[in-house]
């Protein structure tokens, strides 16, 4: 585990497979600075129907919407004097997309599922959106602290997919066979 600058387990940011574990070989960016504060929030969706003899319509469930996780990050590279953004850049990496070639026609490839983990908070997403701004600069133009705002929109529960066996870490096994 890398530790931030004041020496504290860094929060990261990883590439997950479709079970939402951490991809071997995957992309992976320690955070320099934990964040101050991070929000995760959700919406469900409902329907509107009027009633008689009321003001208050009555709703209907639709459907539920998944959880949003926002914050914001700092990266700064100042003592150092390098470019701050040769860090930032591989965070954008978990925004692309790419295009393939297969059986004569191109299809886009997804950009990759990752996770926002720090101490005993893991979550499990897609980045949908995503914003750096450059807060300070060498006198040469060089930007060496950058702030970024990221929004990862959930796409697994690891809730709903409890450990089935031992091996997986739900605990001893409660019965052993020979």
């Amino acid at each position: 585990m890398a530790n931030t600058r004041g020496n504290l387990v860094a929060a990261r940011i990883y590439e997950v497979d479709s079970s939402g574990n951490e991809k071997g070989g995957g992309l992976s960016v320690d955070c320099m600075f934990n964040p101050f504060e991070y929000t995760v929030s959700k919406s469900n969706q409902y329907e509107q129907r009027p009633q008689n003899r009321s003001d208050v319509p009555s709703v209907e469930f639709k459907q539920s919407g998944p959880q949003t996780l926002r914050l914001s990050l700092i990266f700064d590279t100042y003592e150092d004097g390098e470019d701050v953004s040769r860090i930032t850049n591989r965070l954008w990496k978990f925004m692309e997309s790419k295009t393939r070639q297969g059986s004569g026609s191109n299809r886009k490839v997804p950009p990759p599922e990752v996770a926002f983990e720090w101490g005993v908070f893991c979550f499990v997403a897609v980045i949908t959106e995503m914003t750096q701004k450059f807060i300070l600069f060498k006198p040469d133009g060089t930007p060496v602290r950058a702030k970024v705002d990221a929004t990862f929109t959930q796409h697994i529960d690891r809730e709903d997919y409890p450990n089935q066996n031992p091996t997986s870490g739900d605990g001893p096994p409660q019965r052993v066979w020979k």
